[in-house]
């Protein structure tokens, strides 16, 4: 159980690092930016809170809450993602990497917060 807490860091980080890897001179930062300030601030939130709540479990046994924040991050980028549209088209999404890190980094995600949630350390 104490690798499902560095999985949630880990998938924290490369959802939001996954936002910067240019793919034909864009980048998802920038086109996250052109949907309006808000969605950038809801996706680097989305991928942020998850991001903070793994690294405050490494001292420590990740405790409900924060699998619960996580969850909730990863929650709302797989739904500001739509990852059940994306999903069934997985093999398309190599083409472009980021957004195939980036999704399932957000599934992948949700899933380890939620065993962490319902099972704890």
């Amino acid at each position: 159980m104490k690798n499902l807490k560095i999985g949630i860091l880990v998938c924290g980080v490369l959802g939001i690092l996954s936002m910067f890897i240019p793919k034909e001179g864009m980048t998802l930062f920038s086109l996250f930016k052109l949907l309006g300030g808000a969605q950038l601030g809801i996706m680097l939130a989305a991928f942020g809170l998850p991001t903070a709540m793994g690294a405050m479990a490494l001292k420590g046994p990740m405790q409900k809450w924060q699998a619960g924040v996580a969850a909730a991050g990863f929650g709302l980028a797989s739904f500001k993602l739509e990852v059940w549209k994306a999903l069934p088209h997985i093999g398309d999404l190599v083409k472009f990497f980021p957004m195939l890190l980036i999704v399932l980094s957000a599934v992948v995600g949700l899933i380890l917060s939620i065993v962490v949630l319902v099972k704890g350390e």
